[in-house]
């Protein structure tokens, strides 16, 4: 475990609630070396049931995925359910995280806590934007961005925010450089796979596949008249 500062923080304080929603952010100093986040139902009516799940966000929360270990648990009685997110270098957790909730079936009272080990400050964790808000009508590639580098816990998100067109279809992928932009290759073979529909769609998330120092967004468009409203973004942690 690296050397960091432990705090405790309240995610979502104990109180009766129905419906969904989502507690605020809480910002780490990067991203963090660990974090413990338990959740606590304190009173549940019956048939009720709360399902809660551990989110993360690598564009300042504009847009949030479900954090690696972070994966929905849900309680349909008093009692407690953990998530336990590992060493920053074995699952790629963005700088600001969060809970949402969802209270089905009538009403409960719960609580959602955190304990969390801040990293250090230090150049090996950075957050990036790789293609800005785009509308993307035809295949193509976004500008080269300059990560570093080296081995590292990587995830890009491709985020869609409209579409239109006769049966559309969108494929984004991260490709790499290890020759100053001369040859780009796909990475670790990362795709979001056949897109349709808006929503945060997942490129890749990996800890073991060397990264070029050059790294950029491309994407394959089919279908007729297709357009796509496109926004790529990535997080890279050294190791």
């Amino acid at each position: 475990m690296p050397e960091g500062t432990y705090r405790e923080v309240i995610l979502l304080g104990a109180a009766a609630r129905t419906g969904s929603g989502a507690s605020p952010a809480v910002e780490t100093v990067q991203s963090p070396a660990a974090a413990a986040v338990q959740l606590r139902v304190d009173a549940i009516d019956g048939g009720a049931s709360v399902a809660v799940t551990v989110e993360s966000s690598i564009d300042g929360g504009q847009s949030w995925f479900t954090a690696s270990n972070g994966s929905q648990k849900s309680l349909s009685a008093v009692g407690a359910a953990e998530w336990s997110i590992g060493y920053r270098a074995e699952n790629m957790v963005g700088r600001m995280i969060r809970v949402s909730y969802a209270v089905t079936g009538g009403n409960a009272t719960f609580a959602v806590v955190g304990g969390i080990v801040d990293t250090p400050p230090d150049d090996l964790y950075r957050e990036f934007a790789l293609l800005p808000a785009t509308v993307v009508t035809a295949s193509g590639a976004g500008p080269a961005c300059d990560v570093g580098g080296l081995l590292a816990t990587t995830r890009f998100d491709a985020i869609v925010t409209a579409v239109s067109g006769s049966s559309p279809t969108l494929n984004v992928r991260a490709e790499h450089s290890c020759d100053g932009g001369a040859t780009w290759t796909t990475w670790a073979g990362a795709s979001t796979g056949s897109v349709n529909s808006t929503g945060v769609k997942p490129i890749t998330e990996s800890d073991t596949t060397p990264l070029g120092r050059l790294v950029r967004a491309a994407w394959t468009v089919g279908g007729a008249t297709p357009s796509f409203t496109l926004r790529v973004v990535g997080a890279v942690n050294m190791i």
